[in-house]
C-alpha cells in the first residue's frame, strides 16, 4: 500500500463486531483485498485481519485482543 489509503465497506452488526473489506492493487495481477474485523468485549476488543486473494480465499494474517490495563 506504501503511502496509499486503503477505503474499506461493510457492516457494524447487532452485537457491535464491525466487519469491513477494502482491496489494494498488485502490479500484473487482479486486486487483492484485506477483511477486517474490530470485535469489541466489556474491557477488551480484538483486532482480526485477514489477506484475501483475487479468487476471494481467506488467510488470517493478525490477531490482536487488547486489554484495558
Amino acid at each position: 500500500m506504501s503511502h496509499k489509503f486503503m477505503v474499506c465497506d461493510g457492516v457494524v452488526t447487532p452485537d457491535g463486531v464491525a466487519d469491513v473489506k477494502g482491496y489494494y492493487a498488485v502490479d500484473g495481477h487482479p486486486d487483492w483485498g484485506w477483511r477486517t474485523q474490530i470485535i469489541p468485549g466489556e474491557t477488551s476488543f480484538k483486532l482480526i485481519m485477514f489477506n484475501v486473494s483475487p479468487e476471494g480465499d481467506e488467510a488470517l494474517a493478525v490477531e490482536t485482543q487488547f486489554l484495558r490495563a
